[in-house]
């Protein structure tokens, strides 16, 4: 799409730049972050399945990613995720339903008197962030603490990118379990 006008990231809605980005430069390398990003996924598929030539061993370090098993490359990749994915089998993920549905209408609830509901920000957002939070282990009264220092971050990532250098998820999680 040669001549197309460049479209601003805006966080609240980076959908536009994201089609933007799909359509004028489907591979990117942020030079600020040294990471590469694929918008396209048949682009993503491919690289996903082919570890040989596509590995994370050579990745920057000192980045909230390395706290991750993403940044691992297969044996040890797949011996992490088999290990995560035993936490979301259809049995875990059913005995999880009812306490969902309960958060589900709690924030339903809140919203409820005001006549309106942004669906994104009331339910889309927080609800996972909740869930999240409870197989965690977050305490419930460290979590509105753990959601300002993970909204921070991400702000502050958001904006400055190589901001994601300084702080590690592990530090993030460890100042809500003190």
């Amino acid at each position: 799409m040669q001549g197309q006008q460049a479209v601003p990231y805006d966080s609240s809605n980076p959908y536009p730049w994201y089609r933007y980005m799909r359509d004028t430069n489907p591979v990117y390398y942020n030079e600020q972050l040294h990471l590469w990003y694929v918008y396209r996924h048949e682009d993503a598929l491919r690289i996903l399945a082919d570890v040989q030539t596509f590995s994370s061993a050579g990745a920057q370090k000192n980045t909230y990613l390395d706290a991750s098993f993403l940044r691992l490359d297969p044996p040890r990749h797949s011996r992490y995720r088999t290990l995560v994915s035993q936490a979301f089998t259809p049995r875990s993920v059913a005995l999880l339903e009812p306490r969902i549905t309960a958060i589900v209408h709690e924030l339903l609830d809140a919203v409820a008197g005001t006549g309106q509901m942004d669906v994104i920000a009331d339910l889309g957002l927080p609800l996972p962030a909740k869930v999240i939070m409870e197989l965690l282990g977050v305490p419930a009264e460290s979590r509105g603490y753990f959601k300002q220092l993970s909204e921070a971050f991400l702000e502050e990532v958001d904006t400055n990118p190589a901001a994601a250098e300084i702080v590690t998820e592990q530090q993030l999680a460890a100042s809500c379990f003190r």
